[in-house]
């Protein structure tokens, strides 16, 4: 059974995508390059290609899951270290995957800002980190006027610097007899706090139905 697909534009950069259903409901981006990382991500105020000083974080490894220390001085360089300090043994895997750390590091910077790095300090962890998820679900017997709506709520979080996951369609039901049409949204909810007054005053639709849900 091949996976469900479909041809849209990233929220964020603009860039061309493809949404693919790698399982049941889980929905992931690719382009040309493989999964999709948006480019756009270095724009949040700061990036660790170009932090300006020394910054550490305890991770989960991206290949092997093995807790260790991503590193970088701050000057566009970067190191998955297995210690902090002399002889600073560089984990195995930082080596053995060369190809993919660019776009790794990208991925680093969307949950480093998801769990509410600031860019300033020196310091911090990903390990236990487990800030909640608001899933935002919108629905209308008009596909097209969902997604018009989708696309302002999509606008008002890029102008607030939010990063989001989505829009995720799901699974069409019918309300008599006639088909609703399903997206999802999910963003970190303290991030989500930050906008929740203009969020209440947002222009939807009045077909559109919204539901906010905490996971």
């Amino acid at each position: 059974m091949s996976n469900k697909a479909f041809q849209t534009t990233c929220n964020q950069c603009g860039n061309s995508i493809k949404m693919v259903e790698v399982s049941y409901k889980c929905w992931e981006a690719f382009d040309n390059n493989g999964k999709h990382f948006c480019n756009n991500v270095s724009s949040f105020k700061w990036s660790l290609l170009n932090l300006g000083h020394p910054f550490s974080c305890t991770i989960s490894c991206w290949w092997c899951g093995e807790q260790v220390y991503y590193h970088t001085n701050g000057n566009g360089d970067s190191v998955l270290f297995d210690k902090l300090g002399k002889p600073w043994p560089i984990h195995p895997c930082w080596e053995e995957n060369k190809s993919q750390q660019l776009k790794m590091i990208q991925a680093f910077e969307t949950a480093l800002l998801c769990n509410g790095y600031n860019g300033k300090d020196r310091r911090f962890t990903l390990i236990g980190k487990t800030s909640a998820y608001l899933t935002i679900k919108l629905k209308d017997y008009d596909h097209r006027i969902l997604d018009k709506a989708i696309k302002q709520l999509c606008t008002l979080l890029n102008r607030h610097q939010i990063v989001y996951q989505g829009p995720i369609p799901l699974l069409t039901k019918k309300e008599n007899t006639q088909q609703v049409h399903m997206r999802m949204l999910k963003i970190r909810k303290h991030l989500f706090q930050n906008i929740m007054i203009e969020f209440q005053n947002f222009d939807l639709p009045p077909s559109v139905q919204i539901k906010l849900i905490d996971v």
